[in-house]
């Protein structure tokens, strides 16, 4: 039998808060491993955002007659799988630029979530969960960009300047 509109959004809205829970949990991780100093400053405050988000995305999966499901949704299954193989291949200890594009990654990675619970809700004719998960974009675009702009500046304090190549002509 064929899920029904408000099955398949409230099953998109497990999943989205299935990954919320795991993004979360990784950005902590970039958080504890980030140096203090504005970036830290930034990528605490998205962590923030994001616990807020999941608390009104639980909010609404609640509304719609669902449940908070564990870590077993789709999107945080795919999107987690990433982080495994980066923690078990390529260490992120005191990296901040590798933390910062991971923290990037998990921004976009939102960002795509979000377009398709909106999506769905749009065609499901479900307008609250479908501006929720506008809104909810809107925040983590401005977090990415927020990313984005530290990452030069973390990677000139990567380098000692000894360590930077002479320049052509120089």
């Amino acid at each position: 039998m064929a899920e029904s509109s408000a099955q398949v959004v409230r099953r998109y809205l497990e999943d989205v808060v299935a990954a919320e829970t795991a993004f979360a949990s990784q950005y902590g991780e970039i958080v504890r491993q980030i140096p203090s100093g504005s970036a830290r400053e930034s990528l605490k405050s998205n962590l923030d955002r994001m616990v807020n988000l999941q608390e009104q995305l639980a909010k609404r999966l609640h509304q719609l007659g669902g449940s908070v499901p564990g870590a077993r949704g789709f999107f945080a299954q795919l999107f987690g799988l990433g982080r495994k193989y980066v923690s078990r291949h390529e260490p992120m200890r005191n990296d901040p630029v590798k933390n910062l594009i991971h923290g990037f990654a998990i921004n976009n990675n939102e960002l795509a979530m979000y377009e398709a619970l909106a999506n769905v809700s749009e065609a499901a004719g479900d307008v609250d969960t479908a501006d929720l998960a506008r809104l909810n974009q809107q925040e983590v675009r401005l977090a990415a960009e927020a990313i984005w702009a530290f990452l030069k500046v973390a990677c000139s304090e990567s380098l000692v300047p000894a360590q930077r190549l002479p320049q052509k002509g120089k």
